[in-house]
Protein backbone atom coordinates (compact mmCIF):
# COMPACT_ATOMS: atom_id res chain seq x y z
CA UNK A 1 0.00 0.00 0.00
CA UNK A 2 2.84 2.39 0.85
CA UNK A 3 4.47 1.59 -2.48
CA UNK A 4 1.26 2.37 -4.36
CA UNK A 5 0.90 5.67 -2.51
CA UNK A 6 4.50 6.58 -3.33
CA UNK A 7 3.92 5.79 -7.01
CA UNK A 8 0.75 7.87 -7.12
CA UNK A 9 2.41 10.84 -5.41
CA UNK A 10 5.37 10.60 -7.79
CA UNK A 11 3.02 10.57 -10.76
CA UNK A 12 1.25 13.68 -9.51
CA UNK A 13 4.53 15.51 -9.00
CA UNK A 14 5.77 14.65 -12.48
CA UNK A 15 2.52 15.76 -14.10
CA UNK A 16 2.60 19.02 -12.10
CA UNK A 17 6.09 19.79 -13.36
CA UNK A 18 5.07 18.98 -16.94
CA UNK A 19 2.01 21.23 -16.66
CA UNK A 20 4.11 24.11 -15.30
CA UNK A 21 6.62 23.70 -18.13
CA UNK A 22 3.78 23.76 -20.67
CA UNK A 23 2.49 26.99 -19.14
CA UNK A 24 5.92 28.60 -19.34
CA UNK A 25 6.26 27.55 -22.98
CA UNK A 26 2.87 29.08 -23.83
CA UNK A 27 3.84 32.31 -22.05
CA UNK A 28 7.12 32.49 -23.97
CA UNK A 29 5.33 31.90 -27.28
CA UNK A 30 2.84 34.65 -26.44
CA UNK A 31 5.65 37.08 -25.61
CA UNK A 32 7.48 36.25 -28.84
CA UNK A 33 4.32 36.66 -30.93
CA UNK A 34 3.57 39.99 -29.26
CA UNK A 35 7.10 41.25 -29.93
CA UNK A 36 6.89 40.18 -33.58
CA UNK A 37 3.61 42.06 -34.12
CA UNK A 38 4.73 45.14 -32.13
CA UNK A 39 6.86 46.36 -35.05
CA UNK A 40 7.98 49.63 -33.45
CA UNK A 41 8.60 47.93 -30.07
CA UNK A 42 6.69 50.57 -28.09
CA UNK A 43 5.08 47.96 -25.85
CA UNK A 44 1.62 48.03 -27.44
CA UNK A 45 0.07 46.79 -30.67
CA UNK A 46 -1.85 49.45 -32.58
CA UNK A 47 -4.32 48.77 -35.40
CA UNK A 48 -1.70 49.33 -38.10
CA UNK A 49 0.61 46.73 -36.56
CA UNK A 50 -2.29 44.34 -35.95
CA UNK A 51 -3.08 44.23 -39.67
CA UNK A 52 -0.22 41.73 -39.96
CA UNK A 53 -2.39 39.26 -38.00
CA UNK A 54 -5.85 38.87 -39.55
CA UNK A 55 -7.18 36.77 -36.63
CA UNK A 56 -6.17 39.50 -34.19
CA UNK A 57 -7.84 42.18 -36.33
CA UNK A 58 -11.06 40.17 -36.47
CA UNK A 59 -11.21 40.07 -32.67
CA UNK A 60 -9.78 43.56 -32.05
CA UNK A 61 -12.73 44.88 -30.03
CA UNK A 62 -12.76 41.90 -27.68
CA UNK A 63 -8.95 41.83 -27.29
CA UNK A 64 -8.60 45.57 -26.54
CA UNK A 65 -10.15 45.09 -23.11
CA UNK A 66 -9.77 48.67 -21.91
CA UNK A 67 -10.84 50.19 -25.24
CA UNK A 68 -7.83 52.49 -25.51
CA UNK A 69 -7.17 51.63 -29.17
CA UNK A 70 -4.04 49.61 -28.43
CA UNK A 71 -3.37 46.09 -27.21
CA UNK A 72 -1.01 45.77 -24.25
CA UNK A 73 1.11 42.71 -23.61
CA UNK A 74 -1.34 41.67 -20.86
CA UNK A 75 -4.32 41.97 -23.19
CA UNK A 76 -2.45 40.00 -25.84
CA UNK A 77 -1.58 37.28 -23.31
CA UNK A 78 -5.28 36.85 -22.49
CA UNK A 79 -6.08 36.67 -26.22
CA UNK A 80 -3.25 34.21 -26.92
CA UNK A 81 -4.30 32.01 -23.99
CA UNK A 82 -7.89 31.89 -25.20
CA UNK A 83 -6.76 31.12 -28.76
CA UNK A 84 -4.54 28.30 -27.52
CA UNK A 85 -7.34 26.86 -25.38
CA UNK A 86 -9.68 27.00 -28.38
CA UNK A 87 -7.10 25.24 -30.55
CA UNK A 88 -6.52 28.21 -32.86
Amino acid sequence: MKKLTAILVSGLLVSSVAFAAEGEEAKLQSEQSFAAIDANQDGVIDTEEARADSALMEKWASVDLDGDGAISSQEYSVYAGEATAAGE
